[in-house]
């Protein structure tokens, strides 16, 4: 397995403000962007959200770019994503004291030693001042070893099909008739054509032959494991009834329209994906150095780039693919970031051209048509990381002779 050496950080600024968990006495300056505790507070706590980093394969380094005057103190727990751990002087332990926060130094030497199977990280942190002086934090950096395999395997495979499978659903309605004999209190959800949709949930159900106004909702509750629905009152031998369902795509990455000779529909093919433009990533590199041996990686820049993404959507019905098309729509409107599941990255998402139908050919029975978002800023990781050394002692020549150490 190739690896690369990425950066997780954690900034204080006004845009981390609202995921950042701030109790006791801590602060976010809002004009330095540090980590601080307020006025006449001599302790306070923060949170950093937790990362969920799917491509990580070793934790090597942790850094907080901080200013601790005399007296005062920075603690550091690290969070797997269920609990917060401190290193005891021989493992990572459960914290549950006062006491248990660690060093900068300690969590550096021994982040190797974090589970990394869990592929999630956060970061916790204390606070301690005195009447004189306040300690304060502007970064919190981690480095790992990342099996990261290219932007396509990132943007599309881990993150943007995942997303639309997780977030895009539309509304099927399904109609049956009660031919059974006697009266129904449940039924499935494998209509006539309907047996390999994926409905997630059904949301009503009505007796139409005694309700054609659909007052009266008759669901009780779904299980989408039988893809059984349980009502409150049951269906009369004879009568119809209307079931209100979401339905999930499905989604795929295909460059061939062939796809869909043996998809099931409704479906979501991303059936294009390019380069529209690229630039240096104008922060440059960026390290993670080890305060106790003043040696640490030095990550080259990234290529930031832009991707247009063209998406296909098709359904067997007029009604389905208009509800289809508002769903998917719908979700690029709200969500306008795109986060990366590999690496925790935000990048941003837009559509640029709106939706037309298209007919496929020698599937004339099928109502489809596309349209295409704008992936922005991506990150691409081509260089490779460097060794990177501290500046342990500066010294200045010539009078007056002055060492800094």
């Amino acid at each position: 397995m190739k690896v690369t050496k990425l950066i997780k950080c954690w900034e204080f600024g006004e845009a981390q403000r609202a995921e950042t968990v701030l109790s006791l006495g801590a602060r976010i300056d809002p004009q330095t962007h540090h980590l601080t505790l307020t006025e006449g507070a001599t302790e306070g706590e923060a949170r950093t959200p937790i990362a969920s980093i799917r491509c990580v394969r070793f934790w090597l380094l942790f850094q907080a770019m901080a200013v601790t005057p005399d007296g005062t103190a920075i603690g550091f727990r690290l969070n797997d994503g269920s609990d917060e751990l401190y290193w005891d002087g021989g493992a990572w332990s459960l914290a549950t004291l006062d006491a248990h926060w660690s060093s900068n130094a300690d969590v550096s030497t021994n982040i190797g030693a974090f589970d990394w199977t869990k592929r999630k990280l956060g970061v916790a942190i204390r606070l301690t001042a005195t009447a004189e002086a306040l300690p304060y934090l502007t970064v919190v950096k981690a480095l790992y070893n990342g099996d990261w395999r290219g932007a396509h395997d990132e943007l599309i495979m881990r993150s943007l099909i995942p997303d639309l499978r997780d977030n895009v659903e539309f509304i099927k309605e399904g109609l049956f008739r009660n031919g059974s004999g006697g009266a129904v209190g449940s039924f499935t959800t494998s209509f006539k054509g309907w047996d390999r949709l994926d409905v997630k949930d059904v949301l009503c159900v009505f007796n139409i032959t005694a309700d054609p106004e659909q007052n009266i909702d008759l669901l009780d509750t779904y299980d989408v494991g039988t893809k059984t629905a349980t009502l409150t009152s049951a269906i009369p031998d004879g009568s119809k009834a209307l079931a209100v369902c979401l339905v999930e795509p499905k989604v795929a990455f295909t460059t061939s329209r062939t796809f869909h000779e043996v998809a099931t529909l409704p479906g979501i093919v991303i059936d294009r994906f390019r380069e529209v433009g690229s630039r240096p990533d104008h922060m440059g590199y960026d390290t993670v150095i080890d305060e106790t041996t003043g040696e640490g990686w030095k990550v080259m820049p990234p290529k930031m780039v832009d991707y247009r993404v063209r998406l296909f959507l098709s359904s067997g019905s007029a009604k389905d693919q208009m509800m289809l098309v508002d769903a998917s729509k719908a979700h690029f409107r709200r969500q306008r970031l795109l986060v990366s599941r590999l690496t925790s990255a935000r990048f941003t998402q837009r559509i640029v051209a709106d939706y037309i139908t298209e007919q496929v050919t020698g599937h004339e029975e099928l109502h489809s048509g596309r349209f295409e978002i704008l992936i922005e800023n991506a990150l691409e990781y081509h260089l490779l990381a460097e060794r990177a050394y501290a500046v342990r002692r500066f010294t200045i020549t010539g009078p007056p002779d002055v060492v800094v150490e």
